[in-house]
């Protein structure tokens, strides 16, 4: 995570850096909001917002397309280490 970078930025008193920071904290809470998802929402995967009832095709989608945010999330939220 960016914990501390996010700190060094605020450090420095420079308003554009400050604002860097706020952007980061806010993609990170975006990013924690993905990876925790356990449904989808979404009309690519199914025929209306209302109507819940997947095809196996659509349910396999889906499946599939969550578990890809999910990687994506929890890789760019990952601590770096060097």
């Amino acid at each position: 995570m960016s914990d501390d970078l996010v700190e060094r930025l605020r450090a420095e008193g420079i308003v554009e850096l400050d604002e860097a920071a706020d952007h980061i904290e806010k993609l990170e809470t975006a990013l924690r909001e993905i990876a925790q998802t356990v449904t989808i929402v979404d009309e690519n995967w199914h025929p209306s917002y209302h109507d819940f009832s997947f095809t196996q095709k659509q349910a396999e989608g889906a499946y599939e397309e969550l578990g890809r945010r999910i990687l994506i999330a929890r890789k760019a939220l990952e601590k770096k280490d060097g």
